[in-house]
């Protein structure tokens, strides 16, 4: 699921930018998010999810249209400083920095609330430091020089092969 909202993520990305290029980037946020709430509005409208969700804030207007303001103005400055971290950073340390604080809630989430924890939490956790090390080595690839695995498994051999009698005594 996560690849496939990932993928769309980019296609849209890059269509808005090419339909909407010589806007700034919160422009494009806006014009992003503005298609989005038609494409959530018609989905809630076929499934006939919309008259449900209008009567629930009818009954609750102070929390409902209140959390909605309050989680948009924060969504904002969110969105805010990460294109503020794009324009001055770069990219890669944007993305670094998002994917750490992802990492550093669900570490606080494990603290704070009781959940079984399982190996497949670890195996993930280091695939995204996998995928964070490949990205910066693709970019740094003349100045980190890792040894092949041919050399490797050579001086592993060559290391059991050259022990003196008092070592393997």
């Amino acid at each position: 699921m996560v690849p496939i909202q990932k993928w769309t993520s980019a296609l849209f990305c890059a269509h808005t930018g090419r339909c909407f290029g010589n806007c700034s980037r919160l422009c494009n946020v806006l014009y992003s998010y503005s298609i989005g709430f038609v494409y959530i509005l018609l989905g809630l409208t076929c499934t006939s999810g919309l008259s449900p969700a209008v009567t629930f804030c009818s009954k609750h207007p102070v929390q409902t249209y209140g959390y909605a303001f309050f989680f948009s103005l924060t969504g904002y400055f969110g969105i805010s400083f990460v294109l503020a971290l794009i324009k001055i950073f770069g990219a890669l340390l944007a993305v670094t920095v998002t994917t750490g604080r992802k990492a550093m809630t669900i570490v606080l989430s494990f603290l704070f609330f009781a959940k079984p924890f399982t190996f497949q939490y670890v195996w993930s956790g280091l695939l995204v430091v996998l995928g964070i090390f490949l990205n910066v080595y693709s970019k740094n690839m003349d100045k980190i020089k890792l040894p092949s695995l041919r050399g490797l498994w050579n001086k592993t051999v060559d290391e059991r092969q050259t022990r003196t009698l008092s070592q393997t005594v």
